[in-house]
């Protein structure tokens, strides 16, 4: 099925307030010992804040339901709790988790305190102080910012049907500033759909012939935008947008069942080199690169290197600046936080945990300074969380409003343009976002 190219005009977010004269009858549904991501739920919402009620009702939107109507604590639950904003895993003695919690479908009229029995609104740990983190350095910012939709932004309807997840980059396009999202379509081929990164857009385009068995990951470099994709065979593939036309798509030689990974960098010679990880079977981060040789005018692939990287999930990966040969990749690890490796083009260096949780691949864009990066994931609140590396510094993970129900596909434009983040709608009609960086990551 091919995409639509209709676009549906500006839809500016607002909060609506609704009024009841009386109480309303709700359906209400009961969980008993809340889990989230397979781990008993944390009485705080927030590390250490925000307990009790704030948490219940949090769990409950993420089921799809208005709020919680009752809830009870449990001071001793015998398990880890895991934190809903945040992700943070508690692993002490003195964990206070839920016994139940009652959702209700619509506005009913509840205690003040919301609570279900004698509930004490105690702080992290039951004895009103925060328990240690165990698992590091991973503090949220001080709110959680999932409450309402900042200013200046605006949504739009890009129509369009696709499959799996998205990717999204920001280009120049023969000196054109460009905002393009990149998704495996209906038909199993290459969509895109470029903007002027104001909010004007150009329609869906299909980008070649070569069918996808998983979504794609596109990144722009000097020379335009690659994207990299597993095609026929299980290869990993390549195309390259140049001078505003598609190229061939190309065979690496390289085999995976798992989405790619995309980046460039610039060697010590100047040289632009296109890049791409995938974690083989061995669950190893391996690249390829490939760069413009002076004697032929072609661009050639130098073959496949494993690094020192482990990794348990799809890696994503970018530049950490325009001129720099440090690349980041980011991937999910096997309990849920965040791993990034630092690399100097296809070098390993180091490994960083940032903590955290998401069900989904991380991404990771250009930071607001450079060199630097920001890496984007989905919380186990359904908002997209970040935390940006700042000169070599790691910032805290800072909650945005941002709703996304899969992993993050996000493209910054440096400056005060409109950056935007993509998602798919039901229907897998494609969401855009815009928004200004500094109303939502500063």
């Amino acid at each position: 099925m091919s995409f639509s190219s209709t676009v549906r005009g500006f839809v500016l977010l607002a909060a609506t307030a609704l009024t009841f004269a009386a109480p309303a009858q709700a359906e209400e549904t009961t969980f008993t010992k809340p889990k989230i991501n397979g781990v008993r739920l944390d009485w705080c919402k927030i590390w250490g804040d925000k307990c009790g009620k704030p948490a219940a009702d949090a769990f409950c939107k993420l089921h799809e339901f208005a709020g919680a109507s009752a809830y009870a604590q449990d001071k001793a639950p015998g398990a880890k709790t895991k934190v809903f904003s945040g992700g943070q895993i508690c692993d002490s003695d003195n964990c206070t988790g839920f016994k139940s919690i009652t959702c209700k479908s619509e506005s009913v009229q509840i205690d003040s305190d919301g609570a279900a029995e004698d509930d004490e609104i105690a702080q992290q740990g039951g004895d009103g102080l925060p328990a240690q983190n165990p698992n590091g350095d991973n503090t949220p910012g001080q709110d959680d910012g999932d409450d309402e939709a900042p200013p200046s932004t605006m949504t739009q309807d890009l129509g369009g049907v696709v499959q799996g997840e998205l990717s999204a980059v920001a280009f120049k396009d023969n000196g054109q500033a460009r905002v393009a999202v990149f998704g495996k379509g209906g038909d199993g081929k290459l969509w895109w759909q470029a903007g002027d990164g104001n909010g004007k857009w150009f329609g869906w385009v299909q980008a070649g012939s070569k069918t996808m068995s998983v979504s794609p990951s596109c990144a722009s470099s000097s020379h335009g935008v690659t994207c990299n994709y597993i095609g026929a065979g299980d290869y990993v593939w390549s195309i390259s947008f140049i001078n505003g036309k598609w190229a061939q798509h190309e065979k690496t030689d390289g085999l995976s069942k798992a989405s790619p990974a995309a980046a460039s960098y610039l060697d010590e010679e100047g040289k632009t080199n296109v890049i791409v990880f995938v974690k083989d079977q061995l669950g190893r981060l391996v690249a390829n690169w490939k760069n413009k040789d002076p004697d032929t005018d072609f661009w050639v692939w130098h073959g496949w290197t494993p690094t020192n990287g482990k990794i348990a999930g799809m890696p994503a990966c970018r530049q950490a600046g325009p001129n720099s040969a440090t690349i980041y990749c980011a991937a999910k690890s096997s309990d849920g936080s965040t791993v990034v490796h630092k690399l100097q083009g296809a070098t390993y260096q180091s490994a960083k945990n940032l903590g955290g949780s998401t069900s989904f691949r991380p991404q990771i864009v250009a930071g607001s300074l450079s060199p630097g990066v920001r890496v984007l994931v989905r919380g186990d609140d359904g908002m997209v969380w970040s935390r940006e590396n700042l000169k070599g510094v790691w910032t805290p993970w800072k909650g945005t409003s941002i709703k996304t129900n899969k992993g993050p596909a996000c493209a910054i434009q440096p400056g005060s343009a409109t950056d935007w983040c993509f998602t798919a709608g039901p229907s897998g009609n494609v969401i855009a976002t815009g928004f200004k960086s500094e109303n939502v990551f500063q």
